[in-house]
This record gives C-alpha cells, sequence and structure tokens, in this order.
C-alpha cells in the first residue's frame, strides 16, 4: 500500500510549506534532502514561529522608514 506522503526540502519555500501543512491538515511534516533517508521533522509551530518573525522585523523596518530613521 503507497501513501502519498508529504515531504519538504531544503530548497522550498518556508510559505509554500506552511500552505502545504494547511491544506492537508498538518501538525508536522517530514524534511528530506533529494533521495536520502529523511533528515527530521518540520513542526507547524517552527514553521509559524519563523514566518511571525520574519513578518515582524519586516514591520519593524517600515515604521522606521516611515518615521525616516532609515533601515536596520
Amino acid at each position: 500500500m503507497i501513501r502519498d506522503v508529504a515531504l519538504c526540502q531544503g530548497s522550498d519555500r518556508l510559505q509554500d510549506v506552511s500552505e502545504r501543512m494547511k491544506t492537508r491538515y498538518l501538525k508536522n511534516i517530514l524534511f528530506v534532502d533529494g533521495d536520502n533517508p529523511p533528515l527530521g521533522l518540520l513542526t507547524a509551530r517552527a514553521v509559524r514561529r519563523v514566518l511571525l518573525s520574519d513578518a515582524e522585523h519586516e514591520e519593524a523596518q517600515l515604521v522606521d522608514y516611515v518615521k525616516g530613521v532609515g533601515y536596520r
């Protein structure tokens, strides 16, 4: 019996991995590197933490730019 296993690779964009996890209702996704054995498990919490941190950094840069401070 073959199942459609959700995987992600290092070359995948984090936003794409997050979307794949949302559409398939996954809390974890297997992290692989090509044809090699699995390297680990990526959790939805870890993905969202990184995406949120990126968004917060971009927001801070935008606020600084609007205030005339410039980029950090």
